[in-house]
């Protein structure tokens, strides 16, 4: 008797087809997508739990090489929202870490604080100064200029870069371009607005 506690049958074909791709899909997601093994193997086990249970579905394929196209499908798009959400998590850390830098550069404008006897360092408040004016700047691009310039810094791919925000290769090779341009352009107009003052 079966029930949906139950756990099903094995099926030979699926366990042969397990045995076939499982490593296959680690490998791809590694080294297509970059991803660490433990987040591949994760991709994979999910990808190979909805083959299993489409496996008897009467519309589903029944040829190797479709069963094969389907599966990589399932974990590049496991990939893909595992990319995301490392995107997702480094912002947070960076935001982070730029509100302690940036709350550097704001305590400028007071006595500098002493901590052990020793003064913070002036380099430290022109970093915060510099990463202030960065991120001032990046602002003034466009949200997708501004997303291929904060994936590459967190050391994406242009490929990864496309595939996070859903466009063609080539198209982020061109927002990468034109956003690093136009940051140069208003840094370089900043400069010399600073140097005629």
């Amino acid at each position: 008797m079966s029930g949906p506690d139950q756990p099903r049958e094995v099926d030979p074909e699926y366990e042969a087809f397990h045995r076939r791709w499982y490593m296959n899909g680690v490998r791809y997601a590694c080294q297509r997508h970059r991803l660490q093994e433990w987040e591949a193997e994760a991709a994979v086990s999910e990808a190979l739990a909805v083959l299993w249970a489409r496996w008897r579905e009467p519309d589903f394929p029944k040829e190797e090489e479709n069963r094969r196209k389907f599966y990589f499908r399932i974990v590049r798009c496991r990939s893909v929202d595992i990319i995301r959400s490392n995107v997702h998590e480094r912002k947070i850390v960076a935001a982070a870490a730029a509100d302690h830098v940036l709350s550097l550069a704001g305590s400028r404008s007071r006595e500098p604080e002493v901590t052990d006897g020793e003064q913070l360092p002036e380099q430290a408040y022109a970093a915060a100064e510099a990463l202030a004016e960065a991120a001032d700047i990046l602002t003034a691009l466009p949200e997708r200029q501004q997303r291929s310039i904060a994936l590459e810094n967190a050391g994406y791919s242009a490929r990864e870069r496309a595939e996070i925000k859903g466009i063609q290769e080539t198209h982020e090779r061109v927002d990468l371009h034109r956003g690093r341009a136009r940051f140069k352009k208003i840094m370089a107009e900043r400069e010399q607005e600073g140097a005629t003052e």
